[in-house]
């Protein structure tokens, strides 16, 4: 585990409706003994957030889905710690889209009735970069729209993190919707947009800017929803991805886990994530138009990142690009933050491991094993 603090803030299930979280125990397995007084907190904060979640429903939400959004949004996908949290740190200045922020994320049922006490709360509590790499962090920060989801159902890759245990199953449902009846794929459908078109209509900006690794494993129903939609896809050297996994894993699991596992098991389970999401991508890629999808690797938008951008823009037909250089040079963001994995040493076991078990992604993307 991490040596940093753990838990500095609420767990991020905290604003989900009681009915949820009793919900997400009957689908994902029990808390431990030893995590009880968490979910005691839990319970307690869903309870007391009732009245807000109510306000903001009755308020709102029937303004939020008659906002009318673009159809063609943009979406960040790629496997997690290969580069699409970057790119939407860069592509974020573009003023032209509707950005997912933390400030959505953490009470995603009644954040726009809570906006100014959230500010005043989490503000003095946030670090000033996230955990697993050195990206900033703030309640302006753009965050993956996922970790919105996992409050409000029960499809979502965050639900690994609280039940570890169940993270097999919290993958298969998350990336690739598997165990799910129709009606539960169009549930979670309108869920999903009805979040991301809440967060349109409180900044006012119709074409949506998202960040979902876990769309990686879904491009078919997310096209579904949006057809038009736009997809940079962000690639990274497999043996940094597997390196920053590991990471990931232990941090997130030691800020959020209510259930006790081996960490040595959730690398395992990494490894088969990465098979399974990536290769399902390679397939449904074929199924895209070309004017609709752009790759990148994180090597190239981290040294030259202007010069990915415009290629991004060009490619995918996209307006703004002289605004965001613009932007990006006089906010001297234009040199981005690195994400974790560039300083581990692998074991040889480790890299062979990966060499031998990801070797259709060092064939497809280009790397060498």
């Amino acid at each position: 585990m991490s040596d940093k603090p753990q838990r500095r803030l609420p767990h991020f299930l905290s604003g989900s409706a009681p009915g949820h979280w009793r919900h997400l125990q009957s689908v994902y397995g029990h808390v431990d003994a030893e995590f009880r007084r968490h979910a005691a907190v839990i319970k307690a904060a869903s309870w007391s957030l009732a009245p807000e979640r109510c306000w903001e429903s009755l308020r709102h939400e029937s303004r939020a889905q008659q906002f009318e959004l673009n159809p063609c949004p943009v979406f960040i996908i790629g496997h997690w710690q290969s580069g699409h949290s970057l790119m939407h740190e860069l592509m974020a200045h573009d003023p032209q889209f509707a950005v997912v922020r933390l400030l959505h994320s953490v009470l995603p049922k009644c954040w726009v009735t809570l906006e100014p006490c959230l500010r005043r709360f989490l503000t003095k509590r946030l670090n000033h970069t996230r955990h697993v790499d050195d990206l900033p962090l703030s309640l302006e920060a753009p965050q993956g729209d996922d970790f919105a989801m996992a409050g409000l159902c029960d499809v979502s890759i965050y639900h690994a993190y609280t039940f570890p245990r169940a993270a097999e199953l919290a993958f298969r449902r998350a990336v690739l919707l598997e165990d799910l009846s129709d009606e539960e794929v169009r549930v979670w459908q309108r869920t999903y947009r009805g979040f991301l078109q809440k967060v349109a209509w409180f900044t006012g900006k119709k074409r949506l800017l998202s960040r979902n690794g876990t769309n990686t494993g879904r491009i078919p129903r997310v096209l579904e929803m949006f057809p038009q939609a736009k997809l940079i896809h962000l690639i990274r050297n497999p043996y940094e991805v597997y390196a920053a996994q590991t990471q990931r894993w232990r941090e997130l699991t030691g800020l959020w886990s209510l259930q006790s596992v081996p960490v040595e098991s959730l690398t395992s389970h990494a490894v088969g994530c990465y098979q399974v999401m990536l290769q399902k991508y390679l397939v449904d890629r074929t199924q895209i138009p070309s004017e609709q999808l752009a790759e990148v690797r994180y090597e190239d938008l981290l040294e030259n990142p202007l010069g990915t951008l415009e290629c991004v823009y060009s490619q995918l037909e996209l307006s703004g690009f002289d605004e965001l250089r613009c932007r990006l040079q006089n906010a001297g963001s234009a040199r981005p933050g690195k994400l974790a994995g560039h300083d581990e040493t692998l074991l040889s076991s480790e890299r062979e491991l990966v060499a031998n078990e990801w070797r259709f992604a060092f064939d497809a993307f280009g790397y060498s094993r």
